[in-house]
């Protein structure tokens, strides 16, 4: 059994500071994290990447693996509340290769 893995982080915090440094002034950020599970196929990834970016979306978090031929993907997204999570979750489940979306928020 073959077992590949990816990871991406891209700069994009839970939590952020407001501008004037105030530390009792931190902002808290829904965060909505995606676990899919697909065939192992290489068009899968870019069109999972697709449904954030048509929205103008970066994933904050981003790790796939592959064992057999399942290809697991999880990531997180900050910012983002239940409606839009499962919105985008719907999207997701339209992907031919995608066999499962499960989210939490």
């Amino acid at each position: 059994m073959s077992i590949m893995s990816y990871h991406v982080q891209a700069v994009s915090e839970a939590t952020v500071q407001t501008a004037f440094g105030d530390s009792a002034a931190v902002r808290h950020f829904p965060v909505a994290r995606f676990a899919i599970d697909a065939d192992a196929e290489c068009s899968v990834m870019p069109r999972v990447l697709e449904q954030f970016a048509s929205l103008g979306l970066i994933p904050s978090h981003w790790e796939s693996t592959v064992e057999g031929d399942t290809l697991h993907i999880e990531l997180s997204m900050t910012d983002m509340d239940a409606a839009r999570a499962e919105y985008l979750a719907r999207r997701l489940r339209r992907i031919f290769p995608v066999r499962a979306v499960v989210t939490a928020v």
